[in-house]
């Protein structure tokens, strides 16, 4: 009887660890699967006013480390130009590092960063840098 049930619990946890393998190994594919879903995002730095790089959480304890996020709608200025200093200090005020934000993912951009609106508290980020005349329209 125990001779039987070895091979069946072998199988069983192979299984298992193939559908939790396929899950993990495609959770970046799942976060376009379902464009406008939420996810927390933990700021570990941001490049300017616009651009960040985080810590995705999609749900099950899964994580997706060091991501590049680019807010959609927005254009701030590059490092150098003038209005640069003020950008990235209205990101860093709004967002700040290591507290938790909310992102809805528009999708993904032509250097494979994230493309998303981000909320921090009741603030939308986005919507407040385009206040400032920071847009990007397509």
């Amino acid at each position: 009887m125990k001779r039987a049930l070895l091979p069946m619990f072998l199988a069983a946890l192979w299984i298992g660890t193939m559908i939790l393998w396929n899950w993990t190994a495609q959770a970046d594919s799942k976060i376009t699967d379902y464009p406008g879903r939420g996810y927390a995002v933990t700021l570990d730095r941001w490049i300017d006013g616009d651009s960040a790089v985080g810590d995705i959480n999609v749900g099950l304890g899964v994580w997706l480390h060091d991501q590049y996020f680019r807010l959609a709608r927005v254009d701030t200025p590059e490092r150098g130009k003038e209005g640069f200093d003020e950008a990235a200090r209205i990101s860093e005020r709004t967002c700040p590092v290591e507290v938790e934000a909310s992102i809805e993912v528009v999708g993904k951009g032509k250097y494979g960063r994230w493309i998303v609106e981000m909320n921090c508290g009741p603030t939308a980020l986005n919507d407040k840098l385009r206040a400032k005349g920071w847009k990007y329209d397509e």
